[in-house]
């Protein structure tokens, strides 16, 4: 877990510069970089204790990865436009098609 977190105590690379003042405790931001999905957890470690943050993260990573599982899953459920960009349709749109076809 410790490669989720950093404490971020001033000018580190953060996502902010260091005048500006943190908006929130806590700040995640997660990106896709080479095609991996990317999350890091900033904190100032005077506010919070690294074991804390740890356990949250965990649970996030934990929480994300059943998600993926159950998506994963071929009876978890039907497509979503997400599915198939390039078609342009809605969820409904969408159900009437894979209905015809199905």
């Amino acid at each position: 877990s410790a490669g989720l977190l950093r404490p971020v105590p001033g000018a580190d690379g953060s996502s902010r510069h260091p005048a500006n003042e943190r908006v929130h405790l806590i700040e995640i931001v997660a990106a896709v970089r080479d095609s991996r999905l990317v999350v890091d957890w900033q904190y100032s470690d005077e506010r919070h204790r690294t074991p804390t943050i740890e356990r949250v993260a965990e649970s996030f990573a934990n929480a994300l990865a059943r998600l993926i599982e159950w998506c994963r899953n071929p009876d978890a459920g039907g497509f979503t436009p997400s599915d198939f960009p390039e078609a342009g349709l809605d969820q409904d749109e969408l159900d009437a098609f894979l209905d015809g076809i199905l």
